[in-house]
């Protein structure tokens, strides 16, 4: 999705990626495969990359994303090295902690469901939450006998549709690039709130959009935001209440990239410049993006060229462990039902080329 937006933009990126994917590749002038968990062992093993992109251009610049943005020695790392076009780590440090973000938000007059760092009593429709985890990887139900880590904390269970919402802001005020509707994976019991997708489709009215328009202008203003940002909220009853604030760029740019000529990568860029010249596009397509799940151990076994609406393509002969992403599946259209019925064909479609380990060679 990034190297993709920044060709738009003109640019030939590097990029470091956790799976570096076929497209990847492609769309890259050199993808570097790096494993993102073990990004904070010292600046000393990323030389090699620091040389990489330095030769590529007199004035490069770093953009960052999910899995990047709470590992903070790296970050400063890279603060120290390059141009960083994204929020700064002491703006990602104070989103991704409860105990200052939560009270931000009461003190700004914003909803969010009940939150607390203790153990809840009773426990009953409370969930646990990791600090750091992205795509609902850490959020499960709590009970009397579930063990957390110290940095956990504790939020009340909500019943309504889980939304988010794209914007571009420059440090003082922000535009909304779209809403969007989130789908979770049932497929794993112990990550009940697994990220599985999203559509540009929300089950909102005027006045609840301009209400969480209203929330971002007190964040950005009260945080100094910068860039892509997404917001994600419950409609409880007819009340927006907010979940979390994703201060990078998140997935649903997918949703909305190929609407602006040049991407939205170069909208961000310009946005940490303290630029916004982007105005929301009146788009009337209907735009769907989905992870496509291993339900069980497999392995790619198809050789040939992939549909166009498949993106981060694995290679031939990559093995994919029970729960882990294979890839995503894209549709559009016009018509919603038509679009999410597209989707699940092509998810079932992307099964038949792995198999089982078992029916390998290995």
């Amino acid at each position: 999705m990034f190297a993709q937006s920044a060709r738009s933009g003109g640019w030939k990126p590097i990029v470091i990626d956790q799976f570096a994917d076929q497209d990847t590749i492609e769309l890259s002038q050199r993808a570097l495969k790096i494993d993102f968990d073990r990004l904070d062992v010292g600046p000393e093993e990323f030389w090699s990359i620091v040389n990489e992109i330095g030769a590529s251009d007199s004035e490069p610049g770093v953009i960052y994303g999910s899995g990047v943005d709470h590992k903070y020695r790296f970050l400063e790392f890279l603060f120290d090295q390059f141009v960083v076009y994204g929020n700064q780590i002491e703006v990602l440090d104070f989103c991704y902690d409860p105990y200052r973000f939560f009270p931000q938000l009461k003190y700004l007059g914003i909803p969010f469901p009940e939150t607390c760092g203790h153990h809840p009593t009773p426990c009953k429709e409370w969930l646990v939450k990791e600090r750091f985890s992205e795509g609902g990887r850490g959020v499960r139900f709590f009970d009397d006998i579930d063990i957390y880590n110290s940095g956990d904390y504790f939020q009340k269970y909500l019943v309504g549709p889980v939304l988010s919402v794209l914007f571009l802001a420059d440090g003082k005020q922000a535009v909304i690039i779209g809403f969007n509707s989130q789908w979770i994976s049932r497929q794993d019991p112990n990550r009940p709130f697994l990220f599985s997708g999203l559509i540009n489709r929300v089950d909102l009215d005027s006045e609840q959009k301009e209400t969480v328009k209203s929330y971002i202008d007190r964040l950005v203003d009260g945080i100094g935001l910068k860039g892509l940002n997404s917001l994600d909220f419950i409609l409880h009853g007819d009340i927006c209440k907010i979940i979390e604030l994703n201060p990078r760029i998140s997935a649903s740019m997918a949703l909305y990239d190929e609407a602006y000529a040049n991407g939205l990568i170069a909208e961000h860029v310009l946005a940490c410049q303290g630029k916004i010249g982007l105005r929301p596009i009146a788009d009337e397509q209907i735009r769907a993006i989905k992870v496509v799940y291993a339900p069980r151990d497999l392995k790619v076994q198809y050789f040939g060229e992939w549909p166009e609406w498949c993106v981060d393509r694995p290679f031939p002969g990559t093995r994919i462990l029970a729960g882990q992403a294979i890839c995503s599946v894209t549709a559009s259209g016009f018509c919603q039902e038509e679009v999410e019925r597209e989707i699940k064909e092509q998810e079932n479609q992307i099964l038949v080329f792995c198999a089982p380990f078992e029916n390998q060679f290995t």
